[in-house]
């Protein structure tokens, strides 16, 4: 789905994404967000966490905000947890103004967390009181000699 760039298949994973929120207590929230994608999705010009954010925020009736950039380089797929924990850092896009508001951080997957923990941290270093996040899927977690978390 990711390196196809299909989006009538984001839509569809919105709307289950979507189908998994407490809809009035998500209406709360002032706008949604998302965790950008980094280099991979330049190559394929396609950003998978935007495509969710703009489905959900259509059906929650609130605006989609670009409001982080990623500031690591690396390829998060490439990376362990401490690695992503050190690498994975994010900044806030200028002219923010989000001070009492509540924040829908909307990824494609989750892995570690370190991504959402960092983008949550940006938007509350930023000003965001409160920063919740939704995710389409998680994967597992895998210890040496392949042994399930």
């Amino acid at each position: 789905m990711k390196r196809g760039g299909r989006p009538a298949a984001f839509r569809l994973a919105a709307r289950e994404l979507i189908s998994r929120l407490d809809l009035d207590a998500a209406r709360d929230f002032a706008f949604v967000t998302w965790v950008p994608a980094g280099r991979g999705a330049r190559d394929r010009g396609f950003d998978q966490g935007r495509e969710l954010a703009v489905a959900v925020a259509s059906a929650l009736r609130l605006e989609a905000v670009p409001t982080l950039r990623r500031a690591g380089k690396d390829r998060q797929h490439m990376l362990d947890r401490e690695m992503r924990l050190e690498a994975d850092v994010f900044s806030v896009r200028r002219g923010l103004r989000a001070a009492h508001c509540r924040a829908l951080l909307v990824d494609d997957v989750t892995t570690t967390g370190a991504s959402l923990y960092f983008a949550s941290l940006a938007l509350k270093e930023a000003g965001v009181p409160s920063v919740e996040a939704a995710t389409f899927a998680r994967t597992q977690l895998r210890l040496q000699h392949h042994q399930e978390v």
